[in-house]
């Protein structure tokens, strides 16, 4: 036990022993026993609740601390003065009042306290059976008030609020026992169940501050470190329970702090009933908790929610810092496709207008030439390879870019089934989509017909475009043999990625000998 515990049980507790030595009647252990018990339990709860404060950097427990002392040793003092008898009454239910510390919230609170002492300091007042009955209902509603409508921590302190309901049936009990039965008949039952309650609100008051108060700034840690973005003040407000606590950040253009839509953040004078809270990163102004006076008294648990605050704001900051570099990100893969879409398109232009064209004027000078069916073999010769040329090259074009989109994604997919050698049915719209749009659900139907030539062994194919929920839906389904499985084909895999690159999403579903089934949703609403 250190030095200082030590010398408090040894003052206070030999205080005890005598004045229990002082009123001790012979043979009536039964009186000065229990009475003596009381005062050493009070006095091992304060020197208990001081070590955990000690250990737990909780510093308003130290005034619970504290009120446990001084009923110890008011209680003791009841035995020296008749008129001090009921002094203790005045520190027990300031305890009950505040706990887990020694400051209440509100006017009505201090009020309850004051009644408190001042009932305690007047004899006449605890001596009188009706002026018992009415206080101690006064003081236990007292309580429980304050306990219901209290923020802090020390919200919903059940050993409380149940310590003061216990005191207050043993005191009712016992006066209404004085005005039942004769004098003097029924004191010392009474007396002995207001001690051992006496007793038990002690423990249960030490054990609630051990149990409660060291943890409640680890845990505010833990809690507020898992605090997803957006949402500190709703966690702050919960876990110190405060809803009315606001937080702003500080800005430096304005010069002021402002909550994180934009809203300023009032710091509240002194004695407004709110108190403010700055918190400052590497020596500057960085936040502000504007809250109730009673929240944030634990210099431990202030610094905890400092602490927290600004790791959960950098958090909050890193956040969106990535969440812009994934949206750039984005941007920049849809800025590509569309860069390389229009580089197809005009590639696909100079072919038509330039090597094609000139193709094409020399098959017809070729043509008007040569009438004869039976002209020179060689020149025959030649317009074949033209023609073969000009076909190679319309492929080609067509690969790039589908000219046929010039009119729109029906008619370009119209004209693309017709040279697909599957029997196919085209469910389509007329109405126009962005350019990047219709080349990407263009090039899906493309690639899936193409796979169905080449592999499905398919009869009919069905292709499906509409326009559902801001988005365009492209199916194309198949029955053929089935098994398609994208990562093996480079050809959906550059689907997907394309697809993907416009915030779409493409699925196929292919199981063995049931067809094969590819969705391609892509969105609208953001272009």
């Amino acid at each position: 036990m250190p030095g200082r515990d030590l010398m408090v049980v040894v003052t206070i507790g030999g205080f005890g022993v005598l004045s229990e030595r002082v009123t001790i009647v012979d043979g009536q252990t039964g009186v000065w026993l229990p009475d003596l018990a009381v005062g050493m339990v009070f006095l091992a709860a304060a020197l208990l609740v001081s070590r955990t404060t000690a250990i737990g950097s909780a510093a308003p427990a130290m005034g619970s601390a504290i009120l446990l002392g001084a009923v110890a040793v008011t209680w003791f003092a009841g035995n020296l003065a008749g008129p001090a008898l009921y002094w203790h009454r005045g520190p027990l239910f300031h305890l009950l009042l505040a706990y887990t510390g020694w400051r209440v919230s509100g006017r009505l609170g201090w009020a309850m306290v004051l009644l408190a002492y001042v009932a305690a300091v007047l004899p006449a007042v605890w001596g009188s059976e009706s002026a018992t009955i009415a206080l101690s209902i006064v003081l236990v509603v007292g309580v429980i008030l304050q306990h219901r409508t209290a923020t802090g921590l020390a919200r919903g302190s059940h050993a409380a609020v149940w310590g003061a309901v216990a005191l207050g049936v043993v005191l009712v009990a016992s006066a209404v026992t004085r005005l039942a039965v004769p004098a003097g008949t029924a004191v010392q039952p009474a007396l002995w169940a207001y001690e051992a309650v006496l007793c038990a609100v002690a423990v249960s008051a030490a054990a609630g501050i051990r149990r409660s108060r060291p943890g409640k700034v680890a845990d505010l840690v833990v809690e507020l470190g898992e605090t997803q973005s957006g949402t500190l003040r709703d966690a702050l407000a919960r876990a110190l329970g405060d809803p009315t606590l606001q937080i702003g950040f500080w800005s430096a253009h304005s010069r002021a702090y402002a909550d994180p839509a934009g809203v300023p953040v009032a710091v509240p004078p002194p004695g407004a009933g709110q108190s403010a809270t700055f918190v400052r990163r590497n020596g500057d102004p960085f936040a502000v908790l504007v809250h109730d006076a009673t929240v944030l008294d634990d210099p431990a648990l202030e610094k905890a929610v400092a602490d927290t605050t600004r790791l959960t704001a950098s958090h909050v900051a890193l956040q969106a810092a990535v969440r812009a570099q994934l949206a750039e990100l984005a941007a920049s893969r849809r800025r590509l496709l569309v860069a390389g879409d229009a580089e197809r398109q005009r590639i696909e232009q100079r072919l038509h207008d330039g090597a094609r064209g000139r193709l094409v004027r020399m098959r017809t000078a070729l043509r008007s030439t040569v009438a004869d069916a039976d002209a020179d073999d060689s020149m025959g010769l030649a317009r074949g390879h033209l023609d073969g040329s000009l076909a190679d090259l319309s492929e080609l074009a067509g690969g790039l870019h589908p000219r046929e989109l010039a009119s729109g994604l029906g008619d370009a997919l119209e004209a693309l089934l017709e040279r697909n050698p599957t029997p196919a049915q085209l469910t389509t719209t007329s109405q126009r989509f962005p350019a990047e749009v219709e080349v990407t659900a263009y090039y899906v139907c493309a690639e899936a017909l193409a796979n169905v030539t080449k592999h499905a062994a398919s009869s009919r194919v069905t292709v499906e475009v509409a326009q559902r929920r801001g988005r365009l839906w492209v199916t194309i389904a198949d029955d053929g043999t089935g098994g398609a499985d994208p990562a093996r084909g480079s050809g959906l895999v550059g689907l997907t990625d394309r697809v993907e690159a416009l915030g779409g999403r493409l699925t196929v579903h292919s199981p063995h000998g049931a067809g094969t089934r590819i969705v391609a949703e892509l969105p609208l609403d953001n272009q």
